[in-house]
């Protein structure tokens, strides 16, 4: 397909790319040279003379200054001022944060690339090592227990609580649950915690007294 183009100052570059729009017509039998007084030659400004091949575009070779840029040279180019903050690993980048009582208590979304791994620890209850349920109808003692467990599970398979990126509690009395509130936060914060969370109210857990049970993911 024939391309007709045209360089920015109106000069029209030539009505099919590769033919220069001044080009004498050919006698035949006879090679036109420099001889030729009716014989004129126009150097096109790309350099190119005309009857070679390959496509002309008409505009100045010269318009580009410098070395065409290479990938690296882009990879290396500075980030854009207003680009989200990321974590010192430059893999985690963090949502906006939902405060309570002027806290960061989670994040809307908390993004782990080019991830190594995926835990999931299963919901956790106040127990013992033996089994046996502790701290029955106490929700502060329940909370701070079961934060230890979930991050002992988390540090066991050798992954770090900063490394949590959600957390889900199911507890049986919301309002109480908000009502120590503060005792979460403070445990998200002692443990360098960013998580996406949610709480979901639920009629009862394993067994009467239980009032909350959190499952945790964490990704590095």
């Amino acid at each position: 397909m024939a391309l007709a183009t045209r360089c920015r100052d109106g000069d029209p570059a030539g009505r099919v790319a590769g033919t220069p729009r001044d080009r004498t017509p050919s006698i035949p039998g006879k090679r036109p040279d420099h001889d030729d007084p009716s014989f004129r030659a126009p150097r096109h400004r790309s350099g190119r003379r005309p009857g070679l091949r390959g496509p002309v575009t008409g505009c100045s070779a010269g318009r580009r200054r410098g070395p065409r840029p290479s990938p690296a040279d882009a990879s290396t180019a500075a980030p854009a001022a207003d680009a989200a903050p990321q974590k010192a690993d430059g893999r985690r980048r963090l949502g906006e944060p939902w405060k309570y009582d002027g806290r960061t208590a989670l994040y809307q979304t908390h993004e782990v690339k080019d991830p190594r791994g995926i835990l999931f620890v299963a919901g956790q209850t106040a127990k013992d090592r033996n089994n046996t349920y502790l701290h029955l109808w106490d929700m502060e003692k329940q909370i701070h227990r079961v934060f230890d467990q979930v991050e002992q599970y988390v540090e066991d398979a050798g992954y770090r609580p900063g490394e949590i990126t959600n957390l889900r509690y199911s507890v049986t009395d919301e309002d109480l649950f908000f009502r120590h509130f503060d005792q979460v936060i403070e445990r998200l914060d002692k443990a360098g915690i960013k998580p996406t969370s949610a709480a979901i109210g639920v009629e009862r857990l394993a067994r009467p007294g239980v009032l909350i049970e959190i499952e945790a993911t964490a990704v590095r």
